[in-house]
């Protein structure tokens, strides 16, 4: 009797595994598809520049770049705070974010300088 108990905890687990095996690769690809799209200007002072999908901890990484008038502190921290506000809103209403709801994917924006190079925040 133990032996098809086994057997079945071992087909459950190898059917998770793939299951998850194949939502990383969807992801993936989805992050790859829309990487081919960047470098793309959103506005007038926010260059997206990469976006990257990390199947260890399930995370979209989208990094960006201030650039002109936005390129400094001041304006920086204007547009964290913003950010901060604006974005779980947007997440959880965006159609077009379905799958990473569903999926509990961590979503993680990079600001970086256009005249230094430094990461402003995230």
């Amino acid at each position: 009797m133990r032996f098809p108990f086994i057997t079945i905890i071992i087909l459950v687990l190898s059917l998770f595994s793939s299951c998850s095996s194949s939502k990383e690769k969807m992801l993936a690809k989805e992050a790859e598809e829309q990487n081919r799209l960047c470098p793309i200007m959103i506005d007038n002072y926010t260059r997206a520049d990469s976006i990257l999908y990390t199947p260890t901890d399930n995370t979209f990484h989208y990094y960006y770049t201030l650039m002109g008038d936005a390129d400094n502190a001041e304006v920086a921290n204007q547009k964290r705070e913003e950010l901060q506000k604006q974005l779980p809103v947007e997440i959880k209403q965006a159609a077009g974010l379905t799958i990473h709801r569903n999926n509990h994917v961590t979503m993680e924006y990079i600001y970086f300088s256009d005249s230094t190079h430094n990461e402003l925040f995230r």
